[in-house]
């Protein structure tokens, strides 16, 4: 009720503030329409009144006794009949003598005339002059100007002239704009009465929208978060909690032979029992326990996480209670049948990789037929795959730390006349002497684990780049789908390219190393790069997830044939087969095609024989730091 309430609130301020800046804004836009209008007026009556008195008649002002009171008098009638008639309230000139802005001419007012004590005016000075009048002189330029006195409020418009000996002056017009603020007001309240009535009539519908909104919002949180069969937490929710957990106990439990449960009785009776045995767990509680919280994973593997600092003994003790809980049970077949259910747990007690160190568990435990299994670090118990692992991250995250992931350049020939046409960019992991400590096959599968791989991307995509500049040649460089599939990746790809200003010399090799899930985000960036000059192929054609279809929706420019293909065409004629056949779907599509691991001569010439357009391995030229010239070349 008070989330409600405090949301009602916010749309009240929102509207609020959204009535005063509509009504702020509409008052300038009204405001400025007028004025527009009242200064079109002032400079027509000021080119008026110079018509008036004379083109030429500040030409002849040109001391004390250049206008006689009587002139002055004459002038100012005269101009009064002028302005009474278009609503000015004053028209005026000023001219600077020996350093002195003093008036020339002005229209009557009418308290002059009803009183008959008429002032003249000429060489007087402005008692009041408003310092737009002083730039108007130096600046030759119209201005214009605001002001109040007691006898009201008054736009004033001053345009400079010249007279024939240079000498500038300024015709002026005032006009009284009370109305103008007396009408921008009244516009202003009728819309502010408007956007009221029309607020009342749609803050209800407002309100309505966002408890629709909170609503949908809940359904899709409890989609994305909970399980729709038990309604307990699910996998994203346990993996959000493992994110945020700092003293780490996670069970991983699965329930055996449950498949048999369901073929003996059916799927609507499986789920029953799946419903009260997440029941059954979620009941589960010790008065130890501070944090313990249930989830379903999937089908009918559950898991349980305690945030909370426990002894390895205590985590032992607390999953016997658990797993005595669970089995010595009676869960609900029907009315007179029940049965029992067997589980496995594979538990870890440690935050970082816990769910993967969970799974291992529970994997050892039904390796071992045993119902609990745990990993400890405090006890050294970590299986010797992870450990490795770990092992080989923080000398991974040493060399990123160091700089020390570099590419090397692997040659890659044309079939037709033996000349270098590109260099294949391969990561490597060097030491202090620049030997290589660590290839790839090794400390890639440990980066897919981690968030490094797509820093070790980035990297050598900015250093092969760099290499480009520097050299007139071509490079390849290898992306993952998962490279694609990374929106920030993508991104920095695109940009990297585009400000390259060598796109045409940049190339991207797609491994057939996962399989592409979507399609379409794939074909959109691969058009992308070929837009900026790029251009694009896919590696390793002929491997698992390699599909020839993507020759024919994926927009390529050229294929490599895996190595697992050409490394048996020198004596296989079913290898020389496939692969002929690949060239010539290739080829009829205007793809150029590249022979990868050529390791020997005859598997090379064969390649040549088969059609390809590139070769590439070690017989040709191995990767290297530096790059490998034509002459160095060994194939020729």
């Amino acid at each position: 009720m008070q989330k409600h309430g405090k949301n009602i609130l916010i749309i009240i301020g929102l509207y609020i503030v959204a009535i005063a800046l509509f009504c702020f804004f509409h008052y300038k836009n009204v405001r400025n329409h007028l004025v527009d209008g009242i200064d079109k007026k002032l400079l027509t009556t000021i080119y008026s009144t110079r018509a008036i008195i004379g083109a030429d008649f500040h030409d002849q002002v040109v001391d004390l006794n250049s206008i006689n009171p009587q002139q002055d008098y004459e002038l100012g009638i005269k101009l009064y009949n002028y302005v009474k008639d278009i609503n000015i309230e004053y028209v005026y000139s000023l001219k600077r003598f020996d350093d002195e802005t003093l008036f020339v001419i002005s229209s009557a007012s009418e308290d002059e005339l009803t009183s008959g004590e008429y002032q003249p005016v000429y060489m007087t000075k402005y008692p009041e002059m408003d310092g737009a009048i002083e730039i108007a002189l130096q600046s030759q330029t119209i201005q214009t100007a605001e002001y109040s006195d007691r006898w009201g409020t008054f736009r004033s418009m001053f345009v400079p002239f010249k007279t024939q000996a240079g000498e500038v002056y300024i015709m002026a017009a005032d006009v009284s704009i009370e109305e103008v603020n007396s009408a921008t007001f009244k516009s202003v309240a009728r819309a502010f009465f408007v956007a009221f009535m029309l607020g009342l009539f749609l803050i209800p519908l407002m309100v309505l929208l966002i408890k629709s909104m909170h609503r949908e919002w809940n359904t899709l949180y409890q989609a994305m978060f909970y399980d729709d069969l038990t309604g307990l937490p699910n996998r994203n929710q346990l993996m959000k909690d493992l994110s945020e957990s700092k003293d780490t106990h996670l069970a991983l439990i699965d329930i055996k032979g449950f498949n048999d449960v369901t073929n003996s009785y059916g799927p609507a009776l499986g789920d029953h029992v799946l419903k009260q045995f997440a029941c059954r767990l979620n009941d589960f509680h010790h008065p130890k326990l501070e944090n313990f919280q249930a989830y379903r994973v999937a089908g009918d593997l559950f898991a349980t996480l305690v945030n909370q600092s426990l002894l390895e003994k205590e985590v032992n003790a607390r999953s016997d209670m658990l797993i005595k809980h669970l089995t010595h049970h009676d869960y609900q077949i029907s009315n007179v049948d029940y049965i029992r259910l067997a589980i496995t747990i594979g538990g870890v007690n440690q935050s970082e990789d816990a769910f993967m160190l969970a799974n291992m568990a529970l994997q050892e435990a039904k390796k071992r037929d045993v119902e609990f299994f745990v990993y400890d670090n405090r006890s050294s118990s970590l299986p010797e795959i992870y450990k490795q692992n770990s092992l080989l991250k923080q000398r991974l995250q040493l060399a990123l730390d160091e700089d020390r992931l570099v590419p090397f350049f692997q040659p890659i020939i044309a079939s037709k006349n033996n000349k270098i046409v590109k260099y294949e960019c391969l990561a490597r992991i060097i030491d202090e002497r620049g030997e290589v400590e660590i290839t790839p096959d090794v400390f890639l599968p440990v980066a897919r684990q981690t968030r490094l791989y797509a820093e070790i991307t980035h990297r050598m995509v900015t250093k092969s780049i760099e290499a480009v500049k520097k050299g007139d040649f071509i490079v390849s460089i290898n992306l993952s789908i998962s490279d694609i599939m990374n929106g920030a990746t993508r991104y920095y790809l695109l940009n990297a390219v585009k400000e390259s200003a060598a796109a045409d010399r940049i190339q991207f090799e797609i491994l057939e190393t996962e399989a592409i899930q979507d399609k379409k985000k794939v074909l959109e960036f691969i058009k992308k790069l070929q837009k900026l000059g790029a251009k694009v192929g896919i590696d390793d054609l002929g491997r698992s997830y390699s599909n020839f279809d993507r020759l024919t929706f994926l927009p390529v420019d050229f294929i490599k044939i895996d190595g697992s293909i050409i490394t048996s065409i020198g004596n296989d004629k079913d290898a020389q087969t496939v692969t002929k056949n690949i060239v010539d779907l290739a080829h009829r599509q205007n793809i150029k095609v590249t022979a990868e691991y050529c390791f020997n001569e005859a598997t090379t010439k064969m390649a040549v024989e088969l059609g390809v357009d590139y070769l590439q391995g070690f017989y040709l030229g191995k990767p290297g730091k530096a790059i490998l010239t034509q002459e160095k070349i060994k194939y020729a």
